[in-house]
């Protein structure tokens, strides 16, 4: 059992790193780099968020009164981490892009803080064992307590916040760096043309036509790209993978079980998904738990 979750893990984040030609293993130099620009990403939200809604909207929101102070602080831990990490790379820090947030209202920031969140904690988790402990062990500790940080910012707002589940699962997805860019993409308007060129490529995107879905209904799917063979649904939910048909019109059924953070595939197998197999996604579901 315990093989079969590591050959699983290799597949899914091992493997999809190499997308579109991009090396698998990145430096920690790279790695970092790209820590910090999800921590950027983090920092934009919630500095947009904060600075557009006050307490009274909070509560005019039916949250608690001291909800939007504990964001306030989430942000400082954020500003922590953007100091540690900047220091860490010294002339090789990147600088922050353009961001652009698809929120309305409280609800909406609060929807999309506990997304990024998710991916967040999810993209910690996948890059971390890049880390080459030998050389950099303070960094290794480093990033093992931003994501420690980071999971306890998503528990908070997944259970406090939004009155749902802590966790998902007794395992958290980890998600390789492809993954994560292909999700964060969509929010990014311009960078720097200064920047690092990060190493990692985006896999088409992935979306629900319905805005509304539950566990074990169908769902029709919208993409666009230049495959017309067999397609099939990967969804992985904490350490486990299961694969399931999409028809001619894009539709699938989602299992029964579903529950907390799930994140959908498009793939040209049913088994060992990677990079050559994978033809669009991420895209992360939510399910009641």
């Amino acid at each position: 059992m315990h093989t079969l979750v590591f050959c699983i893990l290799y597949l899914f984040i091992g493997v999809l790193a190499s997308s579109n030609g991009i090396r698998a293993d990145p430096t920690d130099l790279q790695l970092y780099q790209f820590f910090l620009n999800l921590e950027y990403l983090q920092d934009a939200l919630l500095s947009s968020g904060l600075n557009t809604f006050s307490d009274t909207a909070f509560t005019n929101a039916s949250f608690p009164a001291w909800t939007r102070r504990r964001f306030q602080q989430i942000a400082q831990h954020g500003t922590s981490h953007i100091q540690l990490l900047k220091s860490a790379l010294g002339k090789s820090a990147p600088a922050p892009c353009n961001y652009t947030f698809p929120y309305n209202d409280v609800n909406s920031f609060v929807t999309l803080t506990s997304t990024l969140k998710s991916i967040t904690v999810s993209s910690y988790i996948g890059g971390i064992q890049y880390v080459d402990s030998r050389k950099t062990l303070p960094a290794l500790t480093a990033a093992a307590s931003i994501l420690s940080n980071q999971a306890r910012h998503s528990a908070w707002i997944f259970s406090a916040v939004q009155k749902g589940g802590a966790w998902s699962s007794a395992f958290d997805s980890p998600l390789g760096l492809p993954q994560t860019y292909s999700l964060i993409t969509p929010y990014i308007a311009s960078c720097p043309s200064t920047n690092p060129k990060l190493p990692v490529a985006a896999f088409p995107r992935l979306s629900l036509l319905q805005s509304n879905y539950t566990a074990g209904a169908a769902v029709t799917f919208n993409y666009s790209i230049p495959y017309a063979g067999p397609t099939y649904l990967a969804l992985y939910n904490g350490l486990d993978m299961s694969y399931f048909p999409v028809s001619a019109n894009k539709t699938a059924t989602l299992p029964p079980n579903l529950s907390g953070i799930v994140y959908a595939v498009l793939s040209s197998v049913a088994t060992g998904l990677n990079s050559t197999t994978t033809l669009a996604g991420p895209l992360v579901l939510h399910f009641p738990s």
